[in-house]
C-alpha cells in the first residue's frame, strides 16, 4: 500500500505550505513516520538548496518538495468580482473586511526562473516556475 511505497510508518502526508513550513518540522514529521513535505514554489533556486541540505541535516527518511509547475492564470477583473462577490457574505460576518485586499495579503509572488537544459520560453509566452 501507500505506506509500504514510500516506507512510511503512518499514513500522514504534511501540508507543503509555502512560505509556512520549515525544514525543522518537515524533517519532524518524517522522523515520526510521517511524509514530511515542503513547500517550493517561492523558494529562489538557491534558497532550495539551502533548505534541502537542511533538511537533509535532520533527518535521513524520505520528504517530499512541493512546486507549482502550472501556468499562472491570466487576471480577470470581472471573474475576481464575481468571487468576491460569492466571499464578501462570509467576510462581512467573520470581520475579516475587504475580499480582494484580503486575497492581496496572501499572494506569495513566485520566482520566474527557467529549469536547466530547458529552452528559453518562446516570445510572448510566460518563463517556467518551479
Amino acid at each position: 500500500g501507500f505506506c509500504a511505497r514510500l516506507g512510511l510508518e503512518a499514513p500522514i502526508v504534511q501540508a507543503p505550505m509555502a512560505s509556512s513550513t520549515t525544514p525543522v518540522l518537515v524533517a519532524a514529521v518524517s522522523n515520526a513516520g510521517g511524509l514530511g513535505s515542503h513547500g517550493c514554489a517561492s523558494l529562489a533556486p538557491e534558497k532550495l538548496t539551502e533548505e534541502i541540505a537542511a533538511i537533509r541535516s535532520r533527518t535521513n527518511r524520505g520528504f517530499n518538495l512541493n512546486f507549482f509547475t502550472h501556468q499562472a492564470p491570466v487576471p480577470d477583473a470581472a471573474k475576481e468580482a464575481a468571487m468576491a462577490s460569492l466571499l464578501e457574505p462570509y467576510h462581512a460576518e467573520l470581520g475579516l473586511g475587504d475580499v480582494l485586499a484580503a486575497r492581496a495579503r496572501f499572494r506569495i509572488p513566485l520566482p520566474r526562473v527557467r529549469p536547466r537544459g530547458r529552452p528559453s520560453p518562446a516570445p510572448g509566452r510566460a518563463g517556467a516556475r518551479i
